[in-house]
């Protein structure tokens, strides 16, 4: 391997991950899409780089990333406008979540998988992508009220995604699927890993002030979350939802401990934070699309299957529980279920936790998480035709029509 050009390469992918993000808003081409694209021509096309070349590095990276991306949507998620969305957002949510679930698991049945592979698959394609929904929300101008619901459904499927897979998981290891044990198990998860993260990140707040005294401890807070998620693993809890719980202790301090006079992150940490972010989303999805095997078409065919009742399903989904939206909105809100990072992120850990057929399972994730990033962008570009307002009419002909918000 040419190192030099290793190096080279390392800061091309930079600038052009910032390029795509540019482009994303110009003309709602998913950077995240591009990316995969890159990594399939440079892998399993050209045989430029392989999976192998990362070594072990891979599950590092994937194990990483998901503790970054949870803990930063963590300090995204603000609990009195939750309190105040979540009403609206709880029906399109939770019926969305559970009818993608089940569409993917009687999908991967039929494809030989064991009920509890299944299961596992359906949980991590539940939810949707924040990192392609946010962008696209905000690029194509969709009302307030909407786009408030289709952030907030972004924020918590990831979480749904999380626990239950965790927890599915967990039983599935145990060696009982019994749904009254799942549900507890993943009942007590998700409470003990929260209380973990809300009384680390209230610690942590309590220890910044002095902690900033020092030189170059602008990537402590992120240290601090790599502590609390491997403290959480070690303890049989959820690292996942403990460095959650973690960043939205730290985003909310004031609502948390109003009397605790603790200090709040300041404007250049979030920015680290979400640079952060940025570049684990970049190398994340470019590995994803190294990992792309396409010798098993079959694979690829099943997915798109899936992903194609999914999104009919997600039709329906829409007109029974979105409520105040326009025509357009509503159209758009049953195009935006792209599957992305946390879904891309927990297919590889089936198979580091010995799940028998993991390896096939993540295959097939990754496959459902490209058809359905291409199938939205497909979508929304032609959400405007003449043809495809005819055509969801059917569904939506119910909601009014509306001008554009203005800026």
């Amino acid at each position: 391997m040419n190192m030099p050009l290793v190096i080279l390469m390392l800061g091309v992918l930079y600038f052009l991950a910032h390029g795509l993000s540019l482009l994303f808003r110009t003309t709602r081409v998913p950077d995240v899409l591009v990316l995969i694209f890159v990594g399939v021509a440079g892998g399993p096309m050209l045989g430029i780089l392989s999976p192998r070349f990362f070594g072990s590095f891979g599950a590092v990276l994937t194990t990483t990333a998901l503790a970054v991306i949870l803990f930063e949507s963590g300090l995204s998620l603000n609990l009195r406008s939750m309190t105040k969305s979540l009403a609206p957002t709880a029906g399109l949510t939770l019926v969305s979540y559970f009818v993608t679930m089940a569409v993917a698991t009687a999908g991967a049945l039929a494809m030989g998988f064991s009920p509890e592979e299944a299961l596992v698959t359906g949980a991590i394609v539940g939810g949707t992508s924040s990192a392609v929904v946010i962008p696209m929300v905000r690029a194509l101008r969709i009302n307030g009220s909407t786009a408030t619901v289709l952030v907030l459904e972004s924020a918590i499927t990831d979480v749904l995604c999380i626990v239950i897979t965790f927890g599915l998981l967990d039983a599935a290891s145990s060696g009982t699927l019994a749904i009254g044990g799942v549900l507890r198990k993943i009942g007590a998860s998700f409470l003990f890993a929260t209380a973990l993260g809300m009384a680390g990140g209230v610690l942590w707040l309590k220890l910044l002030r002095r902690v900033r005294e020092g030189e170059a401890t602008l990537f402590t807070t992120v240290a601090s979350a790599f502590l609390l998620f491997g403290a959480a693993e070690l303890l049989g809890l959820s690292g996942g939802i403990a460095v959650l719980a973690f960043g939205i202790a730290l985003a909310n301090a004031p609502v948390i401990a109003p009397e605790a006079d603790l200090p709040e992150l300041n404007s250049t940490e979030r920015m680290f934070f979400g640079e952060l972010v940025f570049l684990l989303k970049t190398f994340f999805f470019l590995y994803l699309g190294l990992s792309m095997r396409f010798q098993d078409l079959q694979v690829l065919l099943w997915a798109a299957g899936i992903v194609a009742v999914i999104y009919t399903a997600r039709l329906w989904v829409t007109r029974l529980t979105l409520s105040g939206a326009s025509r357009r909105d509503a159209r758009l809100a049953a195009f935006l279920v792209p599957k992305g990072l946390a879904a891309a992120v927990l297919a590889g850990i089936p198979a580091q936790r010995g799940l028998p057929g993991g390896g096939q399972l993540q295959m097939l994730v990754y496959s459902i998480v490209l058809v359905s990033i291409v199938l939205t962008s497909v979508l929304v570009a032609a959400e405007g035709s003449l043809w495809m307002r005819r055509l969801t009419d059917v569904f939506f002909r119910k909601y009014p029509e509306e001008t554009l918000p203005s800026d």
